[in-house]
Order: structure tokens, then sequence, then C-alpha cells
């Protein structure tokens, strides 16, 4: 005799759960928890359905936890490649390619094909599984904050550009640096907590301090420089530059 098969829409929060039963499908949401698990268990006991055939889609890590919960409880578990899904109910309804399957093509696709039965992973698998994951998510913010490493000096191109107009400006000329300025007493303390994060979620550049400033524009060639005070210190510094021949 088969076994009734169910189908299982797994999203990150939450599971859609499809069932035949009394000649009608039925269907229920329950949360992608241990507690939901649980609580989709205790359903199907209460629907009577008996050993039950569980057919999903292959999420990694969102369907990995009701899979186990569900083989536990002593039933059979199908975890399917999500194109074959997508495929078959295109086919079925004449979908196209990018709509969405629910739980109830699921549970059809399962009680139709009956797909092999899946088995867990040994602990030292998932163990294995888990780290290969921490690694990829290491080296991915190991890239991205050697990318940004890489843009966040910019010294050289500060320093360009300080020249050229350096090199731009008349005799007598004026250059007014303004931008937010770190380690000064208005700033101080929160100035390079608050700049630090501004600039992280620009994605380059960095805060420098007035001392700084000041001498990068004395390298590019300007003899006078005056830090002025602002109003609003935190949003903006000024310097003003005078090229003097």
């Amino acid at each position: 005799m088969e076994l009734s098969a169910i189908g299982i829409d797994v999203s990150k929060d939450t599971l859609d759960v499809s069932i035949f039963t009394g000649g009608k499908p039925l269907g229920k949401q329950f949360a992608n928890t241990e507690a939901g698990h649980a609580a989709l268990i205790n359903w199907l006991k209460h629907r009577k359905l008996g050993q039950v055939h569980a057919c999903m889609e292959a999420t990694g890590r969102y369907s990995l936890g009701v899979a186990l919960a569900l083989h536990a409880a002593g039933h059979v578990v199908s975890i399917v490649n999500p194109a074959q899904i997508h495929d078959f109910a295109r086919t079925k309804l004449g979908r196209n390619k990018s709509d969405t399957v629910d739980a109830g093509q699921i549970r059809e696709y399962g009680a139709m094909f009956r797909p092999a039965p899946w088995q867990p992973p040994t602990p030292a698998l998932r163990l294995l599984c888990d780290l290969q994951t921490m690694r990829a998510g290491f080296v991915a913010s190991k890239v991205e904050w050697e990318n940004r490493a890489g843009s966040v000096g910019g010294d050289a191109a500060a320093n360009a550009l300080l020249s050229a107009a350096y090199r731009a400006l008349p005799a007598k000329g004026v250059l007014l640096v303004a931008e937010p300025m770190m380690g000064t007493e208005a700033t101080a303390p929160v100035g390079g907590a608050y700049f630090g994060f501004y600039l992280l979620a620009m994605g380059q550049g960095r805060a420098r301090a007035p001392q700084e400033l000041r001498h990068m524009l004395s390298t590019a060639g300007f003899a006078a420089t005056q830090v002025v005070r602002t109003r609003q210190p935190l949003q903006t510094g000024l310097i003003v530059a005078r090229k003097d021949a």
C-alpha cells in the first residue's frame, strides 16, 4: 500500500504543508523551527494519516531540520531538485519557468513520481557541511574586506587631486576642503566610530584628522592652511588652504 504523499514548501521562516484527505487537499502552515516541526508531526498524527511520504524541494539548511524531524518520526522523506518540480508544474499547468511552485504541486509530484527516499547525513558529514558553509562565509567576507581595504586609504588619489587643484589655482587662490574630520575636540569621543560606520556604509574612503589633511595640503604645495570651526562638526569640517605663488 502506497503511503500518503504530502508536499512541503520550505522557506527560511515557514513550512507550507499540503495533504490530501477526505477526498480533497488540505493545507496548513507551520514555523520552520523545532517547535514548528513538532507541531507538524503532531498534526499529521491528528489527521490519522499514519506513515507518510513527505516530498520537499532541496533548500539546503532550510529543509534539513524538518527533513530530519520527519525521518526521526518514522516518515519517508524525499528531497527533490527544485528544477524537476518546476518542470512538472509547468508541464501540468502550463506555467512559466519563473512561476512559483506551491505545496500542493509538490505533493502531486511526490504522489505521481514517488521519488527515492532521502537518507540523513551522518553527524560527521553534517559537521563537515557546516564547516564548509562557515568557511565559504569567511572567504567571502575576507574578499569583501580586502576589496574595501584596497579603496579605504585612497591616499594616492587624494594627493593627486590636491596637487591638481594646486596647479589649477591662480596665485593667491583659495581651496576649501570640506569633509567629515575626526580627532578634533568637537567630534571626540564619538567621531571615530561615527565616521567609521558612515564610510563602511559608503563602501570606501576613510576619515582623516585635520592635522593629516593639512600635511597633505602642504605636500601638494599649499603654504598656508587654517582649520575653521563649523556649526555641525560631525557632519563636516572645514580647512582653508591658500596658494601663495
